[in-house]
């Protein structure tokens, strides 16, 4: 379907300002969604669920391109997001297919695939003003033309309209929380509840492992069923590739407060061992380009020599050798590896 509007002019007496008959909670079907210069709206967080209605209705979707405020750029500095929308001026809301897509590359056109652009020219748009002295925000000029054809199913393919709703999330932490991690498990649960809301399983497994690096460190206990028992406390975190890492395990005599606080000391007191994996490729990386590969080679044994000892006074005393013999290493070796050694 093919949207063919005129701008309307804001001085038809016909303009009725759309808050007298709009409430933003009113999701009755049959209510029609207008678009008319001179409406006026409470707050712009009402006219924006306003505009989403109304692109759902008509099948497209739309996008903030421009904003400008009444306060100055060093004035807006230390201002939080809730306290910049009170000094807002005017706002443009322009379709998804506006613009022209402009390539920022220099490729050889004969090796590309061609495949058309989603941005169109679309001319469709919306400007919205807030006047300084008043506390509605009105609709200042409108074009209602698309040149492109509505798409009845946005809704279930338009991110703008597949966010997650603060209580959806609410109730993935809670399933999350009590060890439902499945979303063919959460899914069904979420359909159930939330019927009119388009949810699909690409957004679910993305809110599930935003919900799971959040909760960073998870302690599981196992009561009574060891061989001392004693309480097992197991010590997990959720690292950066989303995978569970257990750092430590503790047997507790009892679950008093004071117990807690004693192991919580204990795992302050934690040094951050280096992999020698890495240390391993760094060497590689930074000391073989100045030593030689021969040099580098015999460097390289004489370093796990020291890394391997079990005595400390051993370890110093082939840590000193090292740097002593290869000077053209030893800011490195002082920088990057003396720091941490003891770990």
């Amino acid at each position: 379907m093919n949207i063919n509007h005129k701008i309307i002019d804001s001085s038809s007496e016909e303009n009725e300002p759309i808050n007298e008959y709009f409430d933003s909670s009113d999701e009755e079907n049959d209510f029609h969604y207008t678009i008319i210069t001179g409406a006026k709206f409470h707050t712009w967080e009402e006219f924006e669920v306003y505009l989403e209605r109304y692109a759902l209705q008509e099948g497209f979707s739309f996008k903030k391109i421009r904003v400008e405020y009444y306060l100055h750029q060093k004035e807006m500095k230390g201002l939080t997001v809730d306290q910049k929308k009170l000094h807002v001026k005017r706002r443009t809301y322009e379709c998804t297919h506006s613009g022209n897509y402009v390539s920022k590359k220099i490729i050889n056109f004969d090796n590309q695939r061609n495949r058309r652009s989603y941005q169109i020219n679309c001319p469709w748009h919306v400007n919205a003003t807030k006047p300084k002295k008043e506390n509605t925000i009105g609709i200042t000029s409108v074009k209602l033309e698309h040149n492109h054809v509505m798409n009845p199913l946005i809704a279930e393919m338009a991110p703008k309209f597949r966010k997650f709703t603060p209580e959806m999330i609410t109730d993935v932490e809670f399933y999350v929380k009590h060890n439902i991690f499945s979303a063919t498990q959460i899914y069904p649960l979420l359909r159930a509840k939330y019927s009119d809301y388009p949810i699909l399983k690409k957004d679910l497994y993305n809110i599930i492992q935003k919900v799971k690096v959040g909760q960073k460190e998870v302690v599981k206990n196992d009561i009574g069923i060891n061989r001392y028992d004693m309480v097992l406390y197991l010590f997990l975190v959720v690292d950066n590739n989303i995978r569970s890492r257990l750092i430590a395990s503790v047997l507790l005599e009892d679950e008093t407060e004071n117990s807690f606080i004693w192991v919580l000391q204990q795992l302050k007191k934690f040094q951050h061992n280096l992999c020698i994996f890495h240390i391993d490729l760094n060497l590689k990386k930074n000391v073989k380009p100045k030593l030689g590969l021969q040099k580098f080679s015999e460097f390289r044994a004489e370093f796990f020599s020291c890394r391997n000892s079990l005595v400390y006074e051993i370890f110093e005393s082939k840590w000193k050798i090292l740097i002593e013999k290869y000077p053209e290493i030893s800011k490195y070796l002082k920088r990057m590896l003396e720091p941490t050694k003891e770990s």
